[in-house]
């Protein structure tokens, strides 16, 4: 799951209010005349995995607001592919709107977002072809015992990828991973005393921490290696335990269009806050009102074919003694046991795809349930 794209449109955002935009002359954009001015935002991907189609609607607030955006609840959604198949979407919560029942991208079509406000104002996407995605071959890690300016020892695991790309010319993908921490206890209480103490209570039922890529965008295309296998720097996993360290690592196709888009959000939240950075651009998606195309829309409606593929890291082959994190606290076991586990983005009681339950207390050092 990628971070709601609201998230990188506030630091764009913010990005074009105080960026230093005597630097090009010509420079001018409407989001600075006009900041009060109430923006659609546009956010939908579709993939080939088996799931509810989903798009996000709000309105941006102005930046100097600084709040989160307003969210639509009452507009019509409907997904059309080429061959004129429609797929209504429902709102369910905070500007959500989803199919009623599980869908699935079909490789080789295109789809496109139409969008009717309540007001009258009708939007939609440029059509988006779903293009086949190559397996991931291979996981590779390799331990390196870094040592940073300062001295001090940083050791982690690079985690690289290899797919084989298609000999079609200029494709386009983008990769994600999440890892899954199985944890012995659910709760844990620090005390703000100056005799600080950590109250631990075990987990009733088996529960998984998640950690998902949010904030990152891993982009890569086949310009060097049209044909070719490719490598892709996946994460640095940091060896702070000896515990193995599970990922599951997602490659998605995604069109020219997207790649382009993408590219362009992950270098304006980049240069966002430096006073010489680029200044920034506005950052034009796939959607358009239909009456006025000139009105500026944020946002980006994908389709995409994906593929997953799961590693252990064995953070025990390293020879080298990991860098655990200390707790600070007097630690106090609790009696019985939680049922606080929640299922949604940071935790889940459904194990993992491959996840091996010879793992779950191996090398275990309960510091880092923190």
């Amino acid at each position: 799951m990628k971070k709601p794209l609201r998230f990188y449109l506030l630091l764009s955002f913010l990005g074009l209010l105080f960026a230093p935009v005597a630097c090009v002359d010509s420079f001018s954009d409407p989001a600075l005349e006009n900041t009060k001015e109430q923006k659609l935002i546009v956010d939908g991907l579709i993939t080939t995995d088996v799931e509810k189609f989903k798009v996000t609607l709000s309105k941006s607030k102005a930046p100097l607001d600084r709040k989160s955006p307003d969210i639509i609840a009452n507009a019509n959604v409907v997904i059309v592919d080429n061959l004129q198949n429609k797929y209504e979407l429902f709102h369910t919560t905070q500007g959500v709107y989803q199919t009623k029942t599980l869908q699935r991208a079909i490789v080789g079509r295109s789809y496109k977002v139409m969008i009717d406000l309540l007001n009258g104002e009708k939007y939609e996407s440029s059509p988006e072809l779903v293009k086949a995605v190559p397996n991931i071959d291979l996981i590779k890690d390799n331990f390196v015992d870094a040592i940073d300016v300062n001295g001090q020892r940083t050791p982690y695991f690079d985690v690289t990828a290899e797919i084989q790309d298609s000999p079609e010319k200029r494709d386009y993908y983008r990769w994600d991973w999440v890892n899954y921490q199985y944890l012995v206890y659910c709760e844990n209480k620090l005390s703000n005393g100056a005799a600080k103490t950590l109250t631990r209570t075990k987990c009733c039922e088996d529960c998984w921490a998640i950690k998902r890529t949010y904030g990152e965008i891993d982009l890569s295309d086949d310009n060097l290696f049209n044909g070719k296998k490719m490598s892709q720097l996946i994460a640095k996993v940091p060896f702070v335990s000896r515990r193995p360290y599970y990922m599951d690592i997602g490659l998605s196709s995604i069109s020219e269009a997207a790649h382009q888009y993408w590219r362009t959000v992950k270098a304006q939240v980049k240069n966002v806050g430096g006073v010489f950075d680029n200044p920034p651009v506005t950052i034009k998606g796939n959607i358009r009102n239909v009456a006025n195309p000139d009105e500026q829309v944020f946002g980006f409606f994908g389709a995409s074919a994906t593929t997953r593929k799961q590693i252990y890291v064995l953070r025990s082959k390293a020879l080298s003694v990991p860098l655990i994190p200390a707790i600070g606290a007097r630690v106090i076991f609790a009696p019985g046991c939680s049922t606080v586990c929640p299922e949604g983005d940071f935790k889940s009681r459904v194990k993992p795809k491959g996840w091996n339950d010879d793992y779950n207390t191996l090398f275990y050092e309960p510091e880092l349930e923190l």
